[in-house]
């Protein structure tokens, strides 16, 4: 019977056609250094390029073919990584801040690309909140509470100031919650249904 609810249906699924970086974006809005590792990888796979690593402290990559890069992002890696050099150009990774520029370059690109796709009504701020920033924060309300109560309790004003201690994790939260949205950015519909695709 083809009408039976009890037939098995078969799902087939193949993941989204979409550069590793710009899958990264839409899952967590940002373009940080594992991102730019993952692209290399898939340069490496692509045959762009070539990983040589004989320990934990060593990691080396050498051009084979640029013309593999078929995104924006890839060839402004590769151009940041080697320049103008011809394949078979080697460069040590393995150095503290050895890929910064190239991470950096790749990083607006990136966003420039998912911007041009329409994924994002706001692209994710690079200039989010960070860890300190919402301590800052934090603090700041802490003391600018503290402070309240001391003057209410020296002037004697009424003590129903104190009801606005349990407002202050409300606000706190609501601070970090915002932070956190602006460095995700803003999906729009077709953004979001990629993302879950990712």
């Amino acid at each position: 019977m083809p009408n039976d609810p009890d037939i098995p249906i078969p799902v087939a699924f193949s993941p989204a056609p979409v550069p590793v970086a710009e899958a990264g974006v839409l899952i967590d809005g940002q373009v940080d250094s594992e991102k730019t590792a993952a692209t290399i990888i898939d340069l490496a796979v692509k045959g762009a390029l070539t990983i040589q690593s004989n320990d934990e402290h060593d990691f080396r990559i050498t051009l084979l073919d640029p013309s593999k890069a078929s995104t924006p992002h890839e060839m402004v890696l590769l151009t940041g990584l080697f320049e103008d050099e011809p394949p078979g150009a080697e460069r040590d990774l393995s150095r503290p801040g050895s890929l910064a520029s190239a991470h950096e370059q790749m990083r607006d690109s990136v966003r420039n690309q998912v911007a041009v796709r329409g994924w994002f009504r706001k692209v994710p701020s690079t200039a989010a909140i960070s860890s300190f920033g919402l301590a800052m924060i934090a603090i700041t309300l802490v003391a600018a509470l503290a402070v309240g109560l001391w003057i209410a309790w020296a002037r004697e004003l009424p003590r129903v100031l104190l009801l606005l201690i349990p407002l202050l994790p409300i606000i706190i939260t609501v601070a970090v919650m915002r932070a956190r949205a602006l460095k995700r950015g803003q999906r729009t519909a077709e953004g979001r249904a990629m993302c879950d695709q990712v």
